[in-house]
């Protein structure tokens, strides 16, 4: 993908901003497969993909599907759960990342997981205070099923947002990571969420580093939008990489 400069009124930006949001679209674009996908076997010897690698050792490629939902909504979510735990099941790390606020989308998840024990569930929720002081939006029962269940629950400040946007709010101004979540943006609201959400999950070491996960987000509330990716702790933030779309939105009609 090219880093040609964006349209106004962008044009005004910095060198250092020109190279940063560069590097953040390479995380996003590098070898993305809108009508294929590539996995080096050679980075992850048990992956499933690994016959995609000729006896000569290039890099071969292979057409795959995916679902474009005609709009954003909490209506994909168990579509975009099947699409996801289809996909987990395929890989090593056999881990799904995915957020849930109210507990509905884990819920949803946990119960289409009821007879699958080699799937890794990681929920992601929002931090105590988000909407109101000391207190979750995600009710106490399900905190205490998700992780009576055996499931990874993460509730903590977002990779994103956090102590910068405080500034913001009292000073102005452009932070790095607005930049970073508005870039995925580009894509869709899910995506941004879905790479927060991963790396935060790394941060907190309930999923693996180096390989490939799966990692859903979505719209508002709900999920539609997934991809299977890789990512790194917050500090390599732009080792991450994208290895597959299984899922987005996208409000276009042909």
């Amino acid at each position: 993908m090219s880093s040609r400069r964006l349209a106004e009124p962008y044009d005004n930006r910095t060198k250092s901003e020109e190279i940063f949001i560069t590097k953040v679209y390479h995380i996003i674009g590098e070898n993305l497969p809108f009508s294929s996908v590539c996995y080096n076997s050679k980075e992850e010897t048990n992956d499933p993909h690994q016959n995609l690698m000729d006896k000569g050792g290039r890099m071969m490629r292979r057409t795959e599907s995916i679902t474009y939902f005609d709009k954003p909504g909490p209506e994909h979510t168990q579509e975009t759960l099947r699409l996801c735990i289809e996909e987990s099941s395929r890989l090593e790390s056999k881990t799904l990342v995915i957020p849930s606020t109210t507990g509905n989308s884990a819920l949803m998840a946990m119960d289409m997981l009821s007879n699958r024990t080699d799937i890794r569930l990681v929920v992601v929720g929002h931090r105590y205070g988000f909407r109101e002081q000391g207190k979750n939006e995600m009710p106490d029962e399900v905190i205490e099923k998700i992780r009576n269940n055996g499931h990874c629950l993460w509730l903590g400040t977002h990779l994103l947002t956090g102590l910068e946007k405080d500034f913001i709010n009292l000073y102005g101004g452009l932070m790095p990571h607005r930049l970073i979540a508005d870039t995925f943006r580009i894509f869709s609201q899910g995506v941004k969420v879905l790479f927060e959400d991963a790396v935060m999950a790394a941060d907190a070491g309930m999923v693996p580093i180096g390989k490939w996960i799966v990692s859903a987000g979505g719209t508002g509330r709900g999920l539609d939008t997934a991809m299977t990716i890789r990512v790194n702790h917050s500090d390599g933030f732009m080792k991450s990489k994208i290895a597959k779309i299984l899922c987005m939105p996208a409000s276009y009609e042909l």
